[in-house]
């Protein structure tokens, strides 16, 4: 590892852990805890017969995805963790099979949503994984909810969106083009589609993403919303581990150069902003293996506490 900006490490990828190979992934358990629908991948554990092994289970992981996504998009992801732990992925309000409330959309409403798939599903605390409009949750997930988060591993969160232009209704002008673009098309057509955009990507990512946008709710674009009222790179308490995997500024990413030194000084002893070389806004479509390799360097030292 070495350091080519001052307060942000870039990954020297050399000794990070290969992507996980495919596999089959068992099907989850699936469910809703209103308005949102969640899908809970059980541990195979490294027993024969695919049973967890007896003792201390480790730590479960909560995933959440970002706008226009749902929580189908983390194929790999979820493939590598549920080796060891439970995970279960949500889709925001909205999103995926989530029903949108006739309330406003807030960071507020998505944690709140959150916690309570935490509680009712899990059962216990978790460490919480969250890409883009996702890792925004995560972090008022942890201030919100305390008792519900072990540790934050923060992919590319939505920090540029406190730059962004937004409407009279609070909407985030860079979400309708995405929306409208997918409306009514065939989901073999957009998943075409992202395999040409994103040669580099894994292919097992574009029928997810596919599905995600033809589902997002026409109604996000009317509903209010509220993106802004936290100053998130510097919205933590430090009281637990966190690993931001931002992408690189000439790629994209939505965290700034200043919004990274501001947060590697209120995480000074507690968590790190690490730049992946090479990758833009989708840190773990870039660099699948990277990332895996700091979401278990998280894991591993929350389980160490």
């Amino acid at each position: 590892m070495h350091s080519s900006r001052p307060d942000t490490d870039v990954l020297d990828t050399s000794s990070c852990v290969p992507p996980a190979r495919p596999s089959p992934t068992a099907d989850p358990l699936t469910g809703r805890t209103s308005p949102n629908a969640w899908r809970l991948y059980r541990a195979t554990g490294p027993t024969l017969d695919g049973t967890p092994a007896p003792g201390p289970q480790p730590p479960p992981v909560l995933l959440l995805h970002g706008v226009t996504d749902s929580g189908e998009c983390w194929p790999g992801t979820v493939r590598h963790l549920v080796r060891s732990r439970d995970v279960l992925t949500l889709d925001a309000r909205g999103h995926g099979g989530s029903e949108l409330p006739d309330e406003p959309f807030t960071l507020t409403a998505l944690a709140d949503d959150a916690a309570r798939a935490v509680r009712d599903v899990l059962g216990r605390p978790a460490v919480v994984v969250g890409h883009s409009m996702g890792g925004l949750t995560a972090q008022e997930l942890a201030l919100r909810h305390p008792d519900l988060v072990l540790g934050l591993v923060l992919e590319d969160p939505a920090w540029g969106v406190l730059d962004a232009q937004h409407d009279e209704g609070g909407r985030p002008l860079f979400l309708a083009p995405g929306i409208e673009a997918a409306r009514g098309r065939p989901t073999a057509e957009l998943a075409a589609d992202f395999r040409a955009r994103f040669p580099q990507w894994s292919p097992e990512e574009s029928e997810p993403w596919a599905r995600a946008q033809r589902v997002v709710s026409p109604r996000l674009l009317e509903v209010p919303h509220e993106w802004t009222a936290r100053d998130w790179p510097v919205a933590f308490d430090g009281r637990v581990p966190v690993v931001v995997a931002a992408g690189e500024v000439s790629h994209h990413s939505l965290v700034s150069d200043d919004g990274a030194r501001r947060a590697e000084q209120v995480l000074a002893g507690t968590g790190r902003v690490v730049r992946v070389a090479g990758a833009g806004h989708c840190v773990r479509r870039d660099d699948l293996s990277t990332f895996l390799g700091l979401v278990d360097g998280l894991l591993a030292e929350v389980e160490a506490r």
